[in-house]
């Protein structure tokens, strides 16, 4: 074998890895920020596992709060302006549901 055949099949090697979690540390760092944020919600909104995916939802409001060095959201850096966030609520609040043709009937 030859260094030539050699590097090319390092490289083929490299190339293979690139496309696993373990290699991306930045997605890998944010998927254990996202399992501890979905049980902190889950267990401050004293509900249980079965609202994991709504709880996951959390992304919304993680990319409208800012982060450690930077002043701007990361929302903000991304659309270049501010987020509206007066409609979030907190997680487990109590939502009322509301039927605006009920109460403007057809006439």
């Amino acid at each position: 074998m030859n260094s030539k055949h050699f590097l090319i099949i390092k490289v083929l090697e490299l190339s293979e890895q690139m496309n696993t979690l373990e290699q991306n540390g930045v997605s890998e760092r944010f998927n254990y920020t996202a399992l501890d944020a979905v049980k902190g919600v889950l267990k401050d909104g004293n509900l249980g596992n079965s609202f994991w995916a709504e709880a996951l939802c959390f992304t919304y409001t993680w990319n409208r709060i800012c982060h450690l060095g930077h002043n701007k959201t990361p929302f903000e850096l991304y659309c270049g302006r501010k987020p509206s966030i007066g409609h979030l609520k907190p997680f487990g609040a109590t939502a009322h549901i509301g039927n605006p043709q009920q109460l403007h009937p057809k006439l």
